[in-house]
């Protein structure tokens, strides 16, 4: 059936070639070739011939589609998707931390966002360091854990100089009676660097 065919396309804003769709699906590629073909026909999706993988026509389609999901049907597809690329691309960290947040499996997203966090930061693509921090600990229970990536983040928004943000995030520590020697060295510098 077209829908779920769109609903796994749209969550997954990747492309997926006719065999991965039929083992997704479980249906047959014959299948999912006619039901591309009327998406494409449609204009829903992009079908690449030549390689035998298909994509939604753009973000703002998959949105909608996501928007009209129920929160099971959204759980179902994606536990489906993060399964099947974490037997692939166990390194996907950004797109598994993505999966694991529509279906709401928290300690997965933890794990995976916070790694997606430390390879941004380290190849310094620091807005996206800064989302999955953001991801990890909107999803983190332990208020330790929560802590350690507090200090992460706000020594990164320090980094971008992000100051007022890295004052906060510290002053909360500090105010909480968490706070560690590194956070009074750290929230130094930041309220060094805001007056510069």
């Amino acid at each position: 059936e077209g829908s779920a065919l769109a609903s796994t396309l749209a969550i997954s804003r990747r492309l997926l070639d006719t065999s991965v769709l039929a083992q997704l699906l479980h249906r047959s590629e014959s299948v999912i070739y006619a039901d591309l073909q009327s998406l494409q026909d449609n204009g829903f999706v992009h079908y690449y011939h030549a390689t035998r993988q298909a994509e939604l026509i753009n973000v703002a389609l998959s949105d909608v589609i996501i928007g009209w999901l129920s929160a099971d049907e959204k759980t179902r597809v994606a536990t489906q998707l993060a399964t099947w690329v974490e037997e692939r691309e166990p390194d996907a960290h950004a797109e598994l931390a993505y999966y694991y947040d529509i279906a709401n499996t928290s300690a997965k997203v933890v794990i995976h966002a916070v790694e997606a966090a430390r390879y941004f930061e380290s190849v310094y693509n620091n807005a996206q360091a800064l989302h999955y921090y953001r991801l990890s600990l909107s999803h983190e229970k332990d208020k330790t854990e929560c802590d350690r990536l507090n200090r992460e983040l706000a020594h990164l928004e320090i980094y971008l100089g992000h100051y007022d943000s890295a004052i906060a995030i510290l002053d909360d520590l500090i105010r909480c009676r968490r706070m560690i020697v590194d956070d009074y060295r750290f929230l130094g510098l930041a309220y060094t660097k805001k007056r510069e």
